[in-house]
């Protein structure tokens, strides 16, 4: 047995105990939740055989709950004069289980309080603006209950805090539909925000109804790369179902219509940047009701705003072309299109010679059809080991700080790439003093920092050390200096790699055969 009773600006909402009560005792009753779902105007819904709950397709959307299995009312205040407001209830068990829906039930806000019909701007100024706010009388008041003399009063705050300063009574009249209904508010700011508004009705100098609060529509101009974004913000009663956007450009001498929006959000496209244009708009609202005028016009206040490019490009999408052994690793790029600005005009390569590293910019390349960067290893020690990312950036633009200003992408993906190090040692040199072989080194290697090379002859003697990792021996004792007997030697070597974690000591040992030390091998 639901029942819905408009009271003013509000409908209460009533209901008998689900009859499955008796089953519960004090405590689990309480844990058991009505809620409540509301649409416009009635659906016609009839569930089928277990369908239970409020299903989706009806178009009912959660309003609230309460809880406790006695609690069997409750008060919607979110809702306006004008249109059918229609609910359903179901019972949530302690479980979660659902019941089926209640049948719909309805009603209609009546006309017993004042409507408001208009708020517009008139004039822009942050201290001599001006608006108009203009009501509609309660018709459908019980004058018996409440038999007059009749008053308004209007009240006002600046933003969207509830209205509380009294700027307009008006007459007293015996008569319920009287006298003029609207008010001209002078010397305000209209220029930084919005403001509120609320109308209340007197029967003997009694305050007996009250109308929803509403606002201007505020007009918040947001500049971007080509572009304005406006956005109308607002607290009304009724429903705005259009918007006509008017815009003063550079050398406009007036306002000029430049299209219309259903949504409170319209871009401005293909402007000319570092320009000023300003805008306002005029909403086009309804009620949806009869006894209000409709359609409802109110126009927002001017707002000006110069769009500049503060849009960077999309990060470009990175690859890399390596060939390890050859010490070559060249940067390819292709350029995303895409929601970003795309006055590419130059690119930044970032590198760090290892994952605990930060990236660092190491070059800049200019132009927009640069898509590779050869990476010059020589200069990095020829490793080419690291972590490697680019971002793009467009040209230089004035901002509203009066500055010029470069934007640039977000990283590209980070590619890390490791060397291969290679270090091997001969076996065998004869250091005889005929230019052939005289020298223990190494073959030729890569990606070596360091080394730390000991070399102890057949006693553990040692003969030799270096941390060259070209070696470069040539057979005599470290000490003396004096060449040493041909024989076996044994050496132990660190080698001090460049890796992508750092540098990374690898540790060998081995056998040299030194051949021919104390006479020079004849070449004839």
């Amino acid at each position: 047995n639901p029942t819905a009773e408009a009271n003013g600006n509000s409908i209460a909402l009533n209901w008998d105990i689900n009859p499955c009560n008796e089953i519960f005792d004090d405590f689990s009753g309480s844990q058991v939740k009505y809620q409540i779902y509301r649409r416009a105007n009635e659906y016609g819904f009839n569930p089928s055989d277990c369908e239970l709950g409020v299903p989706e397709y009806t178009g009912y959307l959660y309003l609230g709950e309460t809880l406790g299995i006695n609690n069997t009312s409750y008060v919607d205040n979110s809702v306006q004069y004008g249109g059918v407001y229609c609910y359903m209830v179901v019972t949530v068990w302690p479980d979660g289980a659902e019941s089926y829906a209640s049948e719909e039930f309805c009603d209609t806000i009546r006309k017993d309080t004042p409507v408001i019909t208009k708020v517009s701007v008139d004039i822009t100024s942050l201290t001599d603006g001006q608006n108009t706010i203009c009501w509609s009388p309660p018709n459908e008041l019980d004058t018996l209950l409440y038999t007059g003399p009749y008053q308004y009063e209007l009240y006002y705050s600046p933003g969207t805090s509830t209205p509380d300063e009294l700027i307009y009574s008006s007459s007293i009249s015996p008569y319920l539909v009287w006298g003029d209904t609207c008010f001209t508010h002078i010397t305000i700011d209209t220029e930084s925000d919005k403001n509120n508004y609320q109308v209340k009705f007197k029967s003997a100098g009694e305050v007996v109804a009250t109308s929803s609060t509403a606002t201007n529509v505020f007009l918040v101009a947001t500049p971007g790369d080509n572009r304005v974004t406006l956005t109308m913000t607002y607290i009304q009663p009724w429903t705005n179902i259009e918007y006509e956007i008017f815009r003063k450009g550079p050398g406009d001498t007036d306002y000029i219509s430049i299209g219309f929006s259903e949504e409170d959000t319209y871009v401005d496209l293909d402007l000319t940047n570092n320009q000023i244009y300003c805008y306002k708009v005029l909403a086009k609202g309804s009620y949806f009701a009869s006894m209000v005028p409709d359609p409802l016009w109110n126009w927002s206040q001017e707002t000006c705003a110069q769009p500049y490019d503060m849009t960077p490009p999309c990060p470009p999408v990175l690859s890399l072309n390596t060939d390890c052994p050859a010490v070559f690793n060249e940067m390819l790029w292709t350029v995303v299109e895409g929601e970003c600005s795309e006055d590419i005009t130059a690119y930044n390569i970032y590198y760090a010679p290892d994952t605990a590293s930060s990236l660092q910019l190491i070059a800049t390349l200019d132009g927009a059809e640069e898509s590779n960067y050869i990476f010059p290893s020589e200069l990095f020690n020829f490793s080419i080991a690291g972590c490697y990312a680019i971002t793009a950036l467009d040209s230089l633009n004035l901002w509203p700080d009066g500055e010029l200003h470069q934007n640039e992408s977000a990283l590209s993906e980070i590619i890390c790439i490791d060397n291969c190090p290679l270090y091997f040692l001969p076996n065998i040199f004869t250091p005889n003093g005929d230019n052939l072989n005289d020298l223990f080194r190494p073959f030729p290697y890569r990606y070596v920092e360091s080394i730390d090379l000991k070399i102890h002859n057949r006693y553990g003697t040692l003969v030799f050390e270096s941390t060259d990792p070209d070696i470069l021996w040539d057979g005599t004792d470290y000490k003396s200096n004096q060449i040493l007997a041909d024989g076996v030697y044994y050496y132990v070597i660190t080698v001090n790699t460049y890796r992508l974690e750092g540098i990374v000591a690898e540790n060998f040992a081995g056998t040299i055969q030194l051949q021919n030390g104390s006479q020079p091998t004849s070449t004839e």
